[in-house]
């Protein structure tokens, strides 16, 4: 399965958005994770088997300190 996942930080410097991104894309699991201008200052795609893993996937992007939310889409299969 796929999702997308839009993450918000705690910083809006550019050192902390770039630190962030390349942390997240560290993450097992997050196939990209992008810088964005709006709202949303992070986007990353990952893809999981079970929902235990995006919820690991998920606490392990939280777990870089800098995250201040998250709004995960799973992604429909069609």
């Amino acid at each position: 399965m796929k999702a997308y996942i839009f993450i918000r930080l705690n910083s809006f410097f550019r050192e902390d958005m770039k630190k962030a991104t390349e942390q997240i894309r560290a993450v097992n699991g997050v196939i990209s994770a992008d810088a964005v201008f709006g709202n949303i200052d992070i986007i990353a795609i990952a893809q999981f088997q079970t929902f235990e893993e995006i919820k690991k996937i998920i606490e392990d992007i939280y777990a870089t300190g800098m995250v201040r939310d998250t709004d995960t889409r799973i992604v429909y299969p069609i």
